[in-house]
């Protein structure tokens, strides 16, 4: 059996205890909401009525939310909402509170007071989405820190020891007594002495091993050049100079290039043989 329902948009009553169903906060930021709230309706049944409400987005004018709100017959309370914005599952958001500040801030005016609303398609209210210094900045007292004088160097380098500074190197170095100055210094100067030291040996030794690669290149060059006569001499005094370790090696080359010869007395050793010697001189100056 279908149960008769009137539906009212002129006038309010208003709903009482809000502040049961929403927060003190959301209610006051649904104050701030109630030029974006349009086309109420309130529809009156047995035992509860129902608010149907479109409110406007705070952030975007073409996003609109549908609420709706069931209020108790007797004791004009909210008793449950939705809408259809993310937060409005259980109806408890800001738009919820949109409408509440509506209905009750909503004038009880004569019909005839107000322009025709039959026949009359809903529309969102023009607002004026200007907004002022005043509106973007709220007057009130400007929150700070409660001491906002500088601590002094000593103290913060006294909690920042670790910290590389010229200063904080003065500060330690006032700290130090005379004997532990001294003692820095020494040691200080033996590091570096010692650094410099290991530094020039290593420049020593890689100009030793450059030189013994040139020396070693310059005789396999002379050993396996086509222009030049290769005499038994040669390969004894290049040999005299190398360790036994590279004498084995160099042998072992020697026998390689020397079993790849033709007999038409072509090159001994091509260009490419060449730069491969050439890529393994670091291994006979290892080895010398």
């Amino acid at each position: 059996m279908a149960t008769n329902t009137l539906a009212f948009y002129c006038g309010f009553l208003p709903l009482e205890n809000c502040e049961l169903f929403l927060r003190k906060a959301t209610l006051k930021k649904g104050k701030l909401l109630v030029k974006h709230v349009f086309a109420v309706e309130e529809i009156i049944q047995a035992d509860e009525h129902q608010l149907n409400a479109k409110c406007v987005s705070q952030v975007q004018d073409n996003v609109v939310y549908d609420e709706r709100l069931k209020i108790c017959a007797h004791t004009r309370s909210v008793a449950s909402g939705t809408c259809s914005c993310k937060a409005g599952i259980t109806g408890r958001c800001k738009h919820a509170a949109a409408v509440c500040a509506y209905v009750n801030e909503a004038t009880d005016d004569t019909c005839t007071s107000r322009p025709q609303q039959w026949g009359k398609p809903s529309k969102k209210p023009k607002r004026d989405v200007n907004k002022t210094i005043a509106d973007l900045i709220p007057a009130g007292p400007l929150t700070c820190a409660k001491d906002t004088r500088p601590e002094s160097p000593t103290d913060v380098m006294a909690c920042y020891e670790d910290l590389v500074c010229p200063l904080n190197s003065v500060l330690k170095a006032m700290k130090m007594a005379e004997v532990e100055r001294e003692a820095k210094i020494v040691v200080e100067s033996l590091v570096s002495t010692v650094s410099a030291n290991i530094e020039r040996e290593h420049l020593a030794a890689l100009l030793g091993n450059m030189s013994a690669d040139r020396t070693l290149f310059h005789h396999m060059h002379t050993v396996y050049d086509p222009n030049t006569q290769t005499t038994q001499q040669v390969i004894t005094d290049f040999m005299g100079g190398l360790s036994c370790e590279a004498r084995i090696i160099y042998s072992t080359e020697c026998a390689w290039l020397m079993k790849s010869s033709t007999s038409q007395r072509q090159p001994v050793a091509s260009q490419g043989d060449v730069k491969f010697l050439a890529a393994d001189r670091f291994r006979f100056a290892h080895l010398r």
